[in-house]
């Protein structure tokens, strides 16, 4: 490499810095875009004349202003990123660049998989999609069989109705059908959560499969468009080397010859998608049918209407939308959101809020939503039911594997896991109703909801605490199906919705008349009866001043009412998933 020039990390959290590298790719023709890290290249004026960067495993923004243009610089920097990938654990390496730079990339060992007229992918594993026609070919049909085989890519965030019913009727006209869901986690429901929807929610049809999601499905949300001037053709040219990767690698591998997609009568991205498979797929041989959307009261069903149902707190809006296997998967998202409603209100006394760690020392609030995540992903399983459970008890097992979780998430660290027991409970009575067909009410959750615990035997059921202080335990509070929240609490907040500070005020409420274990445990019944009275207080005559008072008088006497935010979160998601 020449002397001359420095290759160094860019600081990107400098604005100084980022100004400069906006400018250099801005005189190499490329867009600045999202970047983990980047290696630019310094001349010695210190000036930066080049770079490459990294986003997850995709090299993006490699940029060589005309008198910096050598091998062993391109070299050099390339070599670099892909130690520091490997290092973070990724074992292939993706290049989506302009295609007048394949010739650069093939040289460094990168392999082309697909190609469209002005962007190429390539990939630094030799084998990588080799790796995955592989396992579409344990998917195929045996060979010498001659039927049809249909592929169907979808997102399925979350799974609903419509999603079902297109894979039903690709069932009944194709002797295969493969499923491949995109492999993405930036959305509502990750991956793994979509493609176990998709696995418990095809069951049924014999002859449909799951696929592995992969990088080789390139959607408007990975395909990296910092090299396309305008965003149409961006959109346009990712499209295309989506469909140039079906075709020439996805579709031989499984022996399809039909793909199936619903009609988009709204999303324009979407809709245009559509319209270039129908131009593209049968130039390839490949047979498109667009299938009308199923339609719920004359709309068509919408995962997007689902996530908004979902996003604003209403799940009987979203509920008749969703195929049964996603119910549960739409309940455990509605606990993450109330959990996460608990956490972020602020201030909050002796809690772990967005101002600080109350009266902890163990937890803080990244530690929290990491904990969050863990309980969100671990009920699903826990309150999974089909007919033939119905009025069986909940799963000591799968309860622990749960909590299990949550202590994985937070190194040990007893963060959630009360409300993971009262949530638990309520949203394993919640789907016992969902799969006999009722319409969850406060009235029936809540008898549902002692039912499940009065026959669940768990850990929960003895506590000393409870014991020594002869108040209630978590669960006989559950086996009187949370009787104060139903009929003190819930009413309160319903009431009230529409005021300020009602979500405060109701935690007040809690406080003021729960027998809190967590309080009990740290100060005594003294310390218990002042904390009821100073939150009576406060909610009688509630001011700013006031709560940030018993803020700071709660981290004195080192008072941390968990107990009360567990039932202000579970109060909160009664309110979500129950008529109003």
């Amino acid at each position: 490499m020449n002397n001359e020039y420095d290759i160094r990390p860019v600081l990107l959290d400098y604005p100084r810095h980022r100004r400069a590298l906006g400018e250099m790719l801005e005189r190499n023709g490329l867009k600045a875009d999202q970047l983990d890290t980047y290696y630019g290249v310094y001349d010695a004026d210190d000036n930066l004349v080049g770079g490459a960067g990294a986003k997850g495993n995709v090299i993006k923004c490699v940029a060589l202003d005309p008198q910096c243009r050598e091998a062993a610089i391109t070299n050099t920097l390339i070599t670099r990123l892909r130690a520091d990938l490997a290092a973070a654990g990724h074992d292939n390496i993706f290049v989506f660049t302009k295609p007048e730079n394949e010739r650069l990339f093939n040289s460094l060992a990168f392999k082309t998989v697909g190609r469209a007229a002005k962007a190429i992918m390539l990939e630094s594993d030799p084998r990588g999609i080799e790796k995955y026609k592989e396992h579409l070919r344990q998917l195929a049909l045996p060979a010498g069989d001659t039927g049809v085989t249909a592929v169907i890519v979808m997102n399925a965030n979350p799974m609903t109705l419509g999603h079902y019913s297109l894979i039903k009727k690709a069932a009944e006209e194709a002797r295969r059908v493969v499923v491949i869901p995109l492999d993405e986690d930036n959305q509502a429901f990750s991956y793994a959560e979509r493609r176990q929807m998709l696995a418990d929610g095809t069951a049924k049809f014999h002859n449909v499969a799951i696929a592995e999601g992969s990088p080789y499905q390139i959607s408007a949300a990975t395909f990296p468009s910092y090299f396309i001037k305008e965003p149409g053709e961006a959109a346009e040219t990712g499209m295309e080397l989506d469909l140039d990767i079906f075709c020439r690698h996805i579709a031989p591998a499984l022996g399809a010859t039909v793909r199936y997609a619903g009609m988009e009568p709204h999303d324009r991205l979407t809709a245009a998608y559509n319209r270039k498979m129908k131009e593209l797929l049968p130039q390839a041989g490949i047979d498109f049918r667009e299938v009308r959307r199923s339609e719920f009261y004359n709309l068509p069903i919408s995962a997007s209407t689902v996530r908004r149902h979902l996003a604003g707190g209403d799940f009987p809006a979203a509920q008749p939308l969703l195929s049964t296997a996603s119910q549960r998967y739409a309940l455990a998202f509605m606990a993450g959101q109330a959990l996460r409603r608990e956490l972020d209100l602020t201030p909050k006394p002796g809690l772990v809020d967005r101002n600080g760690c109350g009266s902890h020392t163990d937890m803080d609030y990244p530690l929290m939503v990491r904990s969050i995540a863990a309980v969100r992903q671990g009920l699903p399983d826990f309150i999974k039911l089909s007919p033939r459970d119905i009025n069986r008890p909940p799963s000591q097992e799968l309860g622990i594997a749960a909590e299990r979780l949550m202590f994985q998430a937070t190194g040990g660290v007893n963060t959630h896991k009360g409300a993971l027991f009262s949530m638990g409970m309520t949203l394993y009575a919640a789907m016992s109703l969902l799969t006999t067909f009722r319409t969850l009410t406060p009235e029936n959750l809540r008898q549902e909801t002692a039912l499940a615990a009065s026959m669940y035997r768990g850990p929960e059921n003895e506590n000393p605490v409870a014991a020594r202080y002869n108040v209630k335990s978590a669960y006989a509070t559950a086996c009187q199906g949370y009787r104060q929240l139903y009929e003190s609490w819930l009413p309160y907040y319903r009431a009230h919705r529409a005021e300020p500070e009602v979500e405060t005020k109701t935690l007040l409420r809690i406080m003021a008349e729960l027998d809190d274990i967590n309080i009990l445990r740290r100060g005594g019944r003294d310390a218990a009866q002042w904390l009821k009275d100073r939150a009576c207080d406060l909610f009688n005559d509630y001011s700013a001043q006031g709560m940030q008072r018993f803020c700071d008088e709660c981290k004195e006497r080192n008072l941390s009412p968990g107990g009360a935010a567990d039932m202000l979160a579970l109060t909160f998601l009664i309110d979500s998933i129950t008529t109003k």
